[in-house]
């Protein structure tokens, strides 16, 4: 999110970052694009890490955009 206050009218808001290759389901509702999820495991090192759900959900469509 580097430079995304400068160019973007949403403020950043770094919360925590989990790397791409971690993430074992996206999901989205291209109906409502408020929201989408996604699945990591606990333990990325271990396959048998129990996963967490983190579910995000904003009041504009177009930020999501900027978060993905």
């Amino acid at each position: 999110m580097d430079g995304a206050g400068a160019s973007s009218p949403y403020p950043a808001v770094f919360i925590f970052e989990h790397k791409v290759q971690h993430i074992s389901c996206f999901i989205h509702n291209s109906q409502d694009l408020t929201y989408f999820a996604y699945l990591i495991k606990v333990q990325p090192d271990d396959p048998d890490s129990p996963v967490a759900c983190h579910v995000f959900w904003a009041t504009d469509p177009n930020q999501n955009f900027t978060l993905l």
